[in-house]
């Protein structure tokens, strides 16, 4: 369970390091791909 969060909140800062880049590319529908390659990195 800890683990599990530990991830999600590495997800988000993520996130919040590239926020003004998602913003961007969130309507080019870039953020949904480089989402999920970054999962499998975190893992």
């Amino acid at each position: 369970m800890e683990t599990c969060r530990t991830k999600i909140e590495e997800i988000f800062q993520y996130i919040a390091k590239n926020i003004y880049r998602y913003s961007y590319d969130l309507f080019s529908g870039k953020y949904c791909v480089e989402a999920f390659q970054m999962l499998p990195r975190l893992k």
